[in-house]
Order: structure tokens, then sequence, then C-alpha cells
């Protein structure tokens, strides 16, 4: 990632569209510390511009698709009633 090579680029931040879930990563002197942050009620902070995000805010108006069975992870099937 070529971006990650600019000495002036102290963090950036990659959003989901799929999912509330937003990467975060930070320079740490020579390298990039990554974190996650996942769930509508949970907070990014953002301090090199000393802001408090919530992915709720973030996620405003978003509709998620529902997720898809695979082969790979296959649902139970719904029980019948009785």
């Amino acid at each position: 990632m070529c971006y990650q090579s600019l000495k002036s680029l102290q963090m950036y931040v990659l959003v989901s569209q799929d999912r509330p879930l937003v990467e975060i990563y930070r320079r740490q002197a020579d390298d990039w510390r990554y974190a996650t942050v996942e769930g509508p009620e949970n907070s990014l902070s953002l301090e090199a511009i000393g802001c408090t995000l919530r992915l709720l805010e973030i996620y405003d108006r978003v509709e998620f698709p529902q997720r898809i069975a695979t082969a790979a992870c296959p649902s139970e099937p719904e029980k019948e009633k009785a």
C-alpha cells in the first residue's frame, strides 16, 4: 500500500459497506497498528482530529443486506409449527 509510505499520514480509516464495521490503521513509529470497531452501539475515536463518532451516526440511513446462507455455513432448517 503506497500511501502507507507517506510520512505525513498518521491514521486512515476504512468503513465497511456491508456491515457496521470500521477498520482503523494508526502509525506507531515505523509500523502500523490495526484496530476495529464493530456494531452500531460502539464509537470510533479519531484522536488526530479530536473527534469521536458513533457507528450509529456513520451508518445513519444505511440498510444492510440480509446475510445469505452459503454451503460453508448452512442455516438450520425452520422448525414446523404444531
